[in-house]
C-alpha cells in the first residue's frame, strides 16, 4: 500500500559507570511513496497541468540508520555526544526545474544518499543562577548525494536545504511564579538550495 512505513530497529543501552549512559541503536526503514507523489499531478508557475509533476513509477525509499550516544550526568547539567550514519537508497525528492522559463516540480527517485554526523548537546539547570536553564547544541551533517543518473551534477554535492552546521541555544528564567523570560539563538550555514 502507499503512503506507509515499514521499519525494523534494534537499541541497546548500557550505564557502564555512575552517571555514564552509552546507547547503540541500528535500523532499517522502508518508505512507500504517498498517493499524492505517485498520482497528484500539479500546476507549473503559469497554472499550467504539468502531466510530469506525478510518478506513478517512483519506488519506494529504503534506509540503514545507526547511532551512537554517549550521555553523562552532572550535578546540575548534562550533556550527550551522538554520531550518526544514514545509507538511503532511493529518496523520493520533489525537484524544482525551470524549463523555457517555466518553474516546474516533479517528484524523482535519487538512487543514493548518505548523511553522516555529529551532535553535541548541553543541557544545564540552575547553574548560573537559580531559576536560570540554558541549553545548547551543535551539529555536523555531511550529507551527500552518491548517485543520481537523472542529474549526474549533484553526485558529490551537499543534499539541498541541510546546512552543514546547526547551533541552538535557549535560555529560560523563572522570574516569579507564573512568569518566564526566555530567549534564544539560532545559526545554520548556507544550505544548497537545489539539486545541482
Amino acid at each position: 500500500s502507499t503512503g506507509t512505513d515499514a521499519n525494523v530497529s534494534l537499541s541497546s543501552q548500557w550505564r557502564f559507570a555512575d552517571k555514564w549512559l552509552a546507547q547503540v541503536s541500528l535500523a532499517t526503514a522502508t518508505r512507500f511513496p504517498t498517493v499524492g507523489e505517485l498520482f497528484q499531478g500539479k500546476f507549473d508557475s503559469v497554472g499550467v497541468f504539468d502531466p510530469k509533476s506525478f510518478d506513478p513509477n517512483l519506488r519506494p525509499e529504503k534506509s540503514q540508520d545507526a547511532n551512537f550516544i554517549l550521555r553523562h550526568e552532572f550535578e546540575q547539567a548534562r550533556v550527550t555526544g551522538s554520531v550518526f550514519y544514514q545509507d538511503v537508497d532511493d529518496y523520493i525528492f520533489s525537484f524544482e526545474r525551470l524549463d523555457q522559463g517555466v518553474k516546474r516540480t516533479s517528484f524523482m527517485n535519487i538512487e543514493r544518499v548518505r548523511q553522516t554526523g555529529a551532535e553535541l548537546i548541553v543541557e544545564t539547570y540552575d547553574w548560573l543562577a537559580a531559576g536560570l536553564n540554558v541549553d545548547f547544541n551543535v551539529a555536523y551533517i555531511d550529507d551527500k548525494i552518491l548517485k543520481n543518473s537523472l542529474l549526474p551534477a549533484s553526485e558529490g554535492k551537499q543534499f539541498p536545504r541541510i546546512p552543514y552546521w546547526r547551533i541552538n541555544s535557549q535560555a529560560r528564567y523563572q522570574l516569579a511564579q507564573g512568569w518566564r523570560l526566555s530567549g534564544g539563538v539560532r545559526y545554520a550555514s548556507r544550505p544548497n538550495t537545489n539539486l545541482d
